[in-house]
């Protein structure tokens, strides 16, 4: 087995029916059992809409409640742009089973867009 990329990336999925509600969560994602990283740049990473941006809208991703990056969609745009993600991001689990571990999260802008709708994507992750 070796090191076999195909045996420790896995793919986490986001996305939305309609339009989002204001600062909704569209992922919530929590760390367990090794962990997990996404990789610089969030290379692997494919996010689109169904139906484009009225308006620009800059989604927050977060580690926790701390901003890493963000995914925006310009005028007209169904094809997200990714923002951020310097290096390399752990997310760890929780050495106590009664307690969270890191948790990656996506939250829309205050101010919904008036058509952007139907989000999907992934992000490619790698196991820890």
């Amino acid at each position: 087995m070796g090191n076999d990329s195909r045996l420790t990336t896995f793919l986490i999925p986001l996305g939305t029916q309609g339009k989002t509600g204001s600062s909704f969560e569209i992922l919530r994602f929590e760390a367990t059992g090794n962990g997990f990283k996404l990789p610089a740049g969030l290379a692997g990473a494919r996010i689109g809409s169904r139906v484009a941006a009225a308006a620009a809208a800059v989604f927050s991703v977060r580690k926790n409640t701390t901003e890493i990056g963000t995914i925006s969609w310009a005028i007209g745009a169904t094809r997200a742009t990714i923002a951020g993600f310097a290096t390399e991001t752990t997310f760890a689990p929780s050495a106590n089973q009664n307690s969270a571990g890191d948790v990656l999260i996506v939250v829309a802008p205050a101010i919904v867009d008036a058509n952007l709708s139907d989000i999907a994507g992934n992000f490619l992750a790698v196991m820890s």
